[in-house]
């Protein structure tokens, strides 16, 4: 059996994605090796993003409108090429890791690296892949992999899809055009899933993954209406950035693994951007129950980083916060 061509199951998922602002090559490569799909706001793609950025390296991006660009089937079919091997997700925590939630097939970001025709997905994976392969400074540096490593896996299980999907316990601080589109989000994405699963019928990988898609936004939808289940993923949080303090007095350095910026950095990066424009920033700030002026200085320290401003601060279509100066 011949190999699938990576690059003709991209090149057919990009027949609809046409608009030029939108669907650009990013840097002066006009052929670069890497493809990438994502969104403007997606947490896994700014860090995606951001490793990109830090690496210096060339792609072609399409920055993909939620949820249609991301549930068509030329998609899903490219994206499941990439988790053939993956349990595909069927229930929600919270969470947006592959390893512990499952593989996702209606989701971005997706990387495509078409000189080794390989598709990958998941960002701790691609942000991996990117490090590995891409020229530029080793973001993951061997004498420190261990904790770099560590980090990672701390930031990718932290709950922030339910705080950005569910009303905040006690007072709901999200900016307020996002609360409210989120209000029946999960049963809107159910409806065109619905639609979409009775276009593709006798296509059994597509099916299998619209099925096992809406299992996961039911559960979602649930999980964001019980109270319990928020207040328990705040709690979370507050416990991460609490052992996040203790880490960064343990480093001793201006980054979590001391001197040097990591892959670490880059996704505490937009942790902590991300809690800060929900209005999560109590949880560390001096003017809040728990300050921590180490977390904050962090903060502040990874925010001024040029290749997190491009690829998140600046990057089109990153809703604003009142939140966030």
């Amino acid at each position: 059996m011949n190999e699938t061509n990576v690059s003709e199951l991209a090149a057919k998922a990009n027949e609809t994605l046409t608009d030029p602002e939108r669907n650009r090559t990013v840097g002066d490569d006009p052929n670069p090796r890497f493809e990438l799909y994502h969104m403007a706001f997606s947490l896994c793609s700014h860090k995606v993003r951001t490793t990109l950025a830090e690496k210096g390296a060339n792609y072609t991006g399409h920055d993909m409108i939620f949820p249609v660009e991301n549930y068509a089937p030329d998609y899903v079919r490219l994206r499941l090429k990439g988790g053939e091997q993956l349990e595909q997700v069927s229930d929600y925590t919270g969470r947006s890791s592959t390893t512990t939630e499952g593989f996702d097939p209606c989701v971005v970001p997706t990387l495509v690296d078409h000189e080794a025709n390989r598709v990958v997905i998941d960002s701790k994976a691609i942000c991996e892949y990117i490090n590995e392969t891409a020229p530029g400074a080793d973001l993951v540096p061997d004498d420190i992999a261990g904790e770099v490593l560590r980090q990672v896996e701390i930031v990718d299980g932290t709950p922030h899809v339910a705080v950005l999907y569910g009303k905040h316990p006690g007072n709901d601080t999200r900016p307020a055009p996002v609360a409210e589109r989120m209000e029946g989000v999960h049963a809107r994405k159910c409806e065109r899933l619905g639609q979409l699963l009775e276009e593709v019928k006798g296509d059994e990988a597509l099916e299998r993954a619209y099925r096992n898609k809406i299992a996961k936004e039911t559960a979602a939808a649930k999980f964001i209406a019980t109270p319990e289940d928020m207040r328990n993923a705040v709690d979370e949080i507050a416990g991460i950035i609490g052992r996040l303090d203790a880490d960064l007095e343990k480093a001793g350095g201006d980054w979590i693994c001391g001197e040097r910026y990591t892959l670490a950095d880059v996704c505490w990066g937009v942790s902590l951007f991300r809690l800060k424009w929900l209005g999560l920033g109590w949880l560390w700030e001096d003017d809040g129950p728990a300050a921590s002026p180490r977390v904050e200085a962090y903060t502040r320290r990874l925010m001024e980083r040029p290749g997190f401003r491009k690829a998140v601060i600046e990057h089109p279509g990153v809703p604003p916060s009142p939140h966030l100066a």
